[in-house]
C-alpha cells in the first residue's frame, strides 16, 4: 500500500498535497500538508485540479491576519509552490477553479 510521507495510507483514490511556501513572509504556513480521496480515480482528478485555488485564497486570507504589511508578497503565483503525488496533474490545471469538498485531512 501506498504511504504519504506521514506514514497515512494512500489507495488509488487518494494522494498527499504539500504546500511548500516560499518567502520570508511564510515562514510559518498555515497548512504544511492535505490528503484528498474520492470515491474514483476520475473524481479525485477533479478534487486535484480544483484544490489550488481555494488553498491559496485561503493561506493569503490567514497571511493577511497575521503578516498584514507582507501580504502583497504572496500575491505573487511563485511564492506557493503545490506538489501532486501519485496523479501528476499539472499546476496548469489548477487555476481558476472553486473547491467546496469535505474531503480533506488537515496536518
Amino acid at each position: 500500500m501506498l504511504m504519504d510521507t506521514s506514514g497515512i495510507p494512500l489507495s488509488l483514490n487518494a494522494c498527499s498535497i504539500q504546500l511548500q511556501p516560499l518567502g520570508k513572509c511564510c515562514e510559518e504556513p498555515f497548512i504544511q500538508k492535505i490528503v484528498l480521496w474520492a470515491e474514483s480515480k476520475a473524481e479525485l482528478v477533479e478534487l486535484q485540479k480544483k484544490c489550488y485555488l481555494e488553498q491559496h485564497q485561503l493561506k493569503l486570507q490567514l497571511m493577511r491576519e497575521k503578516h498584514k504589511e507582507k501580504i502583497r508578497l504572496m500575491k505573487k503565483e511563485s511564492d506557493v509552490k503545490i506538489e501532486l503525488w501519485n496523479m501528476g496533474v499539472p499546476d496548469s490545471w489548477l487555476k481558476g477553479l472553486q473547491f467546496i469538498t469535505p474531503r480533506l485531512i488537515y496536518f
